[in-house]
């Protein structure tokens, strides 16, 4: 049912769109565009790993865009093991004049070599910057014109974002990503909590390129740019949400997303949180400590997610601990209580759970 009324939103949020600009006779897809015609004014960033099962319909959202300016895609893989470097190559074949590959022979991202600075920034030509991992997909053939329109007559505005949908492969549940429920700006505060709600998805951002090209502050540099970033653009300026759903961030579509990696074991859970936590204490300094609150909580809060990764339960309800169980989700302070005090419960579920795999 909740499927059914998302996928319905889209539908409705893509007429909106189509009728909006039915009275624009010059619009074109990209592919059909000649791009001799215009000068690039958006490039299409698209990072590529392992993608071969998404690839075609990523790139097939991006080139039915319809648009009235000039366009290039960009496309990065990183030494994918499967077929998608072959895919990209018949893509670039297909459009030479649109389409710009950087294959790589071995994986950069393992040897921490930053992608973007290193060998996209010399290539990009656009006044504006759009996003799109190959994993994940556009909705709307409207998409780009409707943030330029914005980006355009509101030149106060670092970039714009818009609702996107989430696509979980492991249930094949649907769920917006976002949850603002309304045109608005995106504060720092937000940008910050990251939580279950008021998000911007990659997917979903065009950002002026002048900000992306800048050298940014060493709290973007030690955690995963999506979060970082975001926090760094809404510090430093203004950062517009539209309430339109136009993309797909595909959760889980690849086994070596960032995603799956990182919850693929406790370890690597923990190590992403000792990033977080890191680039919270350098964003509190580089911003004078002026969410230095929302910080605090945020850091006690992630110190107990490591704590209860590594089954400390007992440290978890000391006294010295009070403030880091405290900003702990309900959840798992109800997990930890039990787990410390009614073990036996877990017992009995694992005994029932068992009896049930029998039958």
């Amino acid at each position: 049912m909740k499927n059914k009324k998302i996928q319905k939103q889209v539908e409705n949020d893509k007429k909106r769109l189509e009728k909006k600009y039915s009275k624009y006779s010059d619009l074109f897809e990209i592919r059909k565009v000649r791009p001799e015609s215009f000068d690039v004014l958006v490039t299409i960033y698209c990072t590529c790993f392992n993608h071969e099962k998404f690839l075609r319909r990523s790139l097939d959202s991006i080139l039915s865009q319809r648009v009235n300016f000039g366009v290039e895609i960009i496309i990065h893989d990183d030494a994918s093991k499967d077929d998608s470097q072959n895919i990209i190559l018949e893509y670039k074949k297909k459009y030479p004049k649109i389409i710009k590959a950087v294959l790589q022979k071995e994986n950069q991202y393992s040897k921490g070599i930053r992608i973007f600075p290193t060998f996209i920034k010399p290539l990009v030509k656009g006044k504006y910057i759009a996003f799109c991992e190959t994993d994940d997909w556009w909705d709307n053939d409207y998409k780009l014109i409707e943030q330029v329109t914005f980006l355009e007559n509101n030149e106060d505005y670092i970039g714009v974002g818009h609702e996107t949908i989430i696509n979980d492969n492991r249930n094949g549940l649907l769920k917006k990503y976002a949850n603002y429920n309304k045109d608005c700006d995106v504060l720092c505060s937000d940008a910050i909590i990251w939580g279950h709600s008021k998000k911007v998805h990659t997917s979903s951002r065009m950002i002026r390129s002048c900000f992306v090209f800048v050298d940014k502050p060493d709290f973007c540099k030690c955690y995963v740019g999506d979060h970082s970033e975001l926090i760094y653009y809404t510090f430093i300026g203004k950062f517009r949400f539209l309430n339109i759903i136009m993309s797909t961030y595909n959760m889980y579509g690849s086994v070596f997303s960032w995603r799956s990696t990182t919850f693929s074991s406790s370890n690597n859970i923990i190590e992403s949180i000792k990033k977080r936590i890191k680039m919270f204490e350098l964003f509190n300094n580089y911003s004078e400590k002026k969410y230095d609150y929302i910080v605090n909580r945020l850091i006690l809060r992630d110190k107990g997610q490591i704590m209860l990764y590594q089954e400390r339960y007992k440290e978890l309800l000391a006294k010295e601990n009070v403030m880091i169980f405290r900003n702990l989700e309900r959840r798992q302070r109800f997990y930890i209580v039990a787990k410390t005090h009614f073990p036996f419960l877990f017992a009995i579920k694992r005994f029932l759970k068992g009896i049930k795999n029998e039958n």
